[in-house]
């Protein structure tokens, strides 16, 4: 018997195809799925800190308004290599510079000077500093600290004790609404999950020079790492 080549063709096309839609028919799984999600958290005592110094001056001529801004600025950064913080620590961060008006009552808008704003960042391996820097700071001419953020360095070891937290929720969770099925778990289909650090941020922190005197208390407290799963989970027939 002969074929002609177009039957031929179809023929074997189709026998190269039979195996795919077999496997595709197959692709969902009998069993029921149960999903779960799960939480978990750690502690860690924060190990570094971010001090942001402002500085803001204000004179009538432009030269003295940056000369008197840069003074202060120099006198902090000087008096933070006096406790032994390295230069590659302390950084110049915003410097703005810019022409202001009266806000007075019939004077608006008239020209009265301008403004010099700078922000000095301070990165600290040892949180006990953050009270010295932040009395050295305002000692020397600051007029706002901006922030204080403290973080860790290390989060391999929290990261991995939140998320095996969430799995043994998550697993926990699902055991117990499996035996009430009457159920057991047989495997899992699917996972994600999603993990953080909750750092602790002082934002627009406001120190009086009245008090300089003493030394400014700054407690880091501890920082939370987060994790959350969500698991698929098999049960059998």
């Amino acid at each position: 018997m002969r074929f002609s080549k177009g039957i031929l063709l179809l023929c074997i096309a189709t026998i190269f195809l039979l195996p795919a839609s077999l496997v595709h028919a197959n692709d969902k799984s009998p069993f029921p799925v149960l999903s779960v999600d799960g939480t978990g958290s750690t502690q860690v005592a924060p190990d570094q800190a971010s001090v942001m110094i402002g500085i803001t001056t204000h004179a009538e001529n432009a030269q003295d308004a940056q000369n008197k801004n840069a003074s202060i600025a120099s006198n902090i950064q000087d008096a933070l290599r006096s406790m032994g913080i390295s230069e590659k620590y302390i950084q110049t961060r915003n410097y703005t510079f810019q022409p202001t008006f009266s806000t007075e009552k019939d004077h608006e808008n008239e020209y009265d000077g301008y403004t010099v704003s700078n922000t000095i960042k301070v990165l600290l391996n040892d949180t006990s500093l953050v009270g010295q820097v932040v009395d050295k700071a305002l000692a020397n001419g600051a007029n706002r600290i901006n922030s204080l953020d403290f973080s860790a360095r290390n989060t391999q070891k929290p990261r991995k004790e939140a998320l095996l937290a969430a799995i043994n929720d998550a697993r926990e969770k699902a055991d117990i609404i499996a035996a009430g099925l009457g159920k057991t778990i047989i495997g899992v289909q699917n996972i994600s999950e999603n993990s953080s650090m909750q750092i602790h941020n002082y934002d627009n922190v406001m120190f009086s020079k009245a008090s300089l005197s003493a030394n400014t208390p700054i407690a880091p407290g501890s920082l939370e790492y987060s994790a959350t799963v969500h698991i698929d989970f098999i049960l059998n027939n």
